[in-house]
């Protein structure tokens, strides 16, 4: 399609302003406000023209294709009944004389005004048309209109697309698709109409994010080497400010496969420029195709899908005219550009009428008709983007997390500032569990952790719960591993042993405030310092006593099973049970007597048990079943 064509019966249509007019057919002092709706029957054209309120621009709607325009205007008062109408640029403008019958109807002659390459202005065209006017709302005009369109629905699909026959072709619906049918009839000596594009019922920004999405169909039955179609989802900018440039931009199907094109209109001393790129060289009959408007890198991409993923064919930048060829690599600038920022743009389907050219030399051209099913789109929508954050894998906190890496270290966050550090060895019980002190701090999917281990840990998250790190340690060499992030609270084992019995084998562990643990065994009691750290969901390690000062200590890694048994993986054998708060134990029961403290004597035992108070309870060791249980 060629934007400049349809811009001239824009143009004229929107010189039939006939608005605010008294009675007796007196013609307006302003058009601000009104909307007109023109007929030039010579063209089978019909326009209206929506002039806002300043009175010096005007949105201009084309029915026949459903485009529109934001052009400059200028109204003139010339008699009671007269007035003249400037739309457009000096250098391509239309001008309307109008005649006012009533307030609200009344007829108009124009002439359209352009100049070829910087040539001196001409007369090219003229006719005479009627008019109607009337108030209109703002929001007549479709800015920001967001759809989906699954032509299933003649009414919905009626408010969005120009339905109805133009030129030989029309556009309706059948079998839930949008179809074009029947064969063009242009009398145009170059059939421009082969290339025809009609908008849907919206007005876009380049300042806002958004995607324009379509799939099409294109089974055509004749195919030859000069066979000529095209079924695209695309959008048309103009620049509305300082110049007349306008350009289209496109994906679609078409007889050489998929192809992605850009039209960049003839304005002032400045010719057309058009570019086109392609994959495949076969016939594809059917596809999904989308252009996405990203307005903070401000950049419009043209894609289709290939499978589940959606591949990338041009990127224009529309601030600066750069296009990129995604498949090539390769860049072109187009020639005398200005800015598209906070420009309007329109959703179009843009259609190449099926025809052939022999020898590619535009004679003899033969438009093929146009049967059911054989062009057209299946859906096609304008949805509104939200552009995405920075995604923020990294918590602001550490607290009541579990990190494990790759180099085999682990660290439980006990609250903002405190951390238990664990680091296995490949010899099990030379490995280290230490309280810590720690630092974090996050920005998006990064975060550094500082330890008194003088370590510093730089976490690259690709997700909420696992990514890359970077590792140093006193300004050092740095190493590089992976790691996990996951909930401490989740799985059977305790966050904490303080308070909790737990009986392994022979022995009963009594864990105190402070790090303490009593052991009472068949050989005594003992208070002792221990380590712990919960190293997974349902596993713990620690170590009596504390690891420090060279001090000897026995490591037990435990797997629970649930949240009051399991068994010993490492440091020992054998199955353990865990007491929460030390509640729940075996008791001992019956009759006994003390012949020796701290020894008593069950008679339902049959035997001695070595005996403990602590606190209000009384803890007794069996020397049968080898537990330690709560007196009653």
């Amino acid at each position: 399609m060629k934007i400049n064509q349809k811009l001239f019966f824009y143009s004229l249509l929107l010189f039939c302003f006939l608005l605010n007019s008294p009675v007796f057919a007196n013609a307006p002092s302003s058009l601000s406000g009104k909307k007109i709706t023109i007929t030039v029957p010579s063209k089978d054209y019909d326009m209206e023209w929506y002039v806002l309120e300043d009175g010096t621009k005007a949105w201009l709607h084309e029915l026949e294709d459903g485009e529109w325009e934001l052009d400059l205007l200028t109204w003139s008062k010339t008699s009671s009944n007269q007035g003249t109408i400037q739309l457009g640029v000096p250098s391509d403008y239309i001008g309307v004389q109008m005649t006012f019958y009533s307030s609200s109807a009344g007829s108009f002659t124009y002439n359209l005004h352009e100049s070829d390459n910087g040539g001196p202005v001409q007369i090219v065209d003229s006719g005479s048309g009627t008019f109607t006017s009337t108030d209109f709302d703002i929001s007549e005009i479709p800015f920001d209109n967001y759809f989906e369109d699954q032509f299933s629905d003649q009414q919905i699909s009626q408010a969005i697309w120009p339905l109805g026959t133009a030129y030989g072709i029309t556009i309706g619906l059948n079998n839930n698709s949008l179809q074009l049918t029947g064969t063009l009839n242009d009398s145009g000596d170059d059939y421009d109409q082969r290339w025809y594009a009609f908008s849907a019922s919206s007005i876009l920004s380049t300042a806002n994010d958004w995607k324009v999405s379509g799939s099409s169909f294109a089974k055509i039955d004749v195919q030859n080497d000069f066979l000529n179609y095209q079924a695209a989802t695309g959008v048309e900018l103009r620049n509305s400010k300082t110049t007349g440039l306008e350009f289209e931009i496109s994906i679609g199907l078409s007889s050489r496969g998929i192809m992605s094109e850009i039209y960049v209109g003839d304005f002032g001393t400045y010719d057309s420029q058009y570019h086109s790129i392609g994959i495949g060289s076969g016939v594809v009959e059917e596809g999904s195709f989308r252009v996405v408007n990203d307005s903070s890198n401000k950049i419009l991409t043209t894609q289709y899908l290939s499978g589940s993923e959606w591949q990338s064919l041009y990127e224009l930048h529309w601030d600066t005219g750069v296009l990129n060829d995604k498949i090539n690599n390769s860049e072109i600038q187009l020639n005398n550009w200005t800015s598209f920022s906070s420009e309007y743009v329109l959703p179009v389907m843009d259609f190449s009428i099926p025809h052939t050219n022999a020898n590619w030399n535009g004679e003899n051209i033969e438009v093929i008709p146009l049967e059911e099913g054989e062009l057209g789109f299946t859906s096609f929508s304008v949805t509104e983007e939200t552009s995405e954050p920075i995604p923020e894998y990294a918590p602001a906190s550490l607290a009541g997390k579990i990190y494990q890496g790759s180099l085999n270290d682990t660290y439980q966050f006990v609250d903002e500032s405190k951390a238990i550090f664990y680091h296995q060895e490949s010899s099990f019980q030379n490995s280290e569990i230490s309280n810590v002190t720690y630092t974090w701090s996050a920005s998006g999917k990064s975060g550094t952790l500082t330890t008194s281990l003088d370590e510093t840990t730089t976490l690259s998250f690709s997700s909420t719960s696992e990514g890359t790190f970077q590792w140093q340690e006193n300004g050092g060499s740095s190493t590089n591993g992976s790691f996990t992030l996951t909930d401490a609270s989740s799985g059977y084992a305790p966050l904490s042993l303080e308070g909790d019995s737990m009986i392994v084998g022979t022995k009963t562990y009594i864990f105190k405030e402070n790090g303490i643990v009593t052991i009472r065994s068949t050989t005594g009691s003992v208070d002792s310092t221990y380590g712990f750290v919960k190293s997974e969901n349902n596993e713990i390690v620690f170590t009596t006593p504390t690891d420090v000062n060279g001090v000897t200590s026995t490591l037990y890694k435990m797997i629970f099973s649930s949240t009051g048994a399991g068994s010993l993986y490492e440091g020992g054998s054998g199955s353990f049970k865990y007491f929460i708060d030390g509640s729940n134990q075996p008791s001992s029961k019956g009759w006994m007597w003390f012949d020796q403290y701290p020894w008593v004597y069950s008679e339902i035992e049959e035997g001695w048990l070595y005996f403990h108070p602590t606190g209000s309870k009384i803890m007794a060791y069996s020397s049968k079943d080898q537990i330690w249980r709560e007196m009653e």
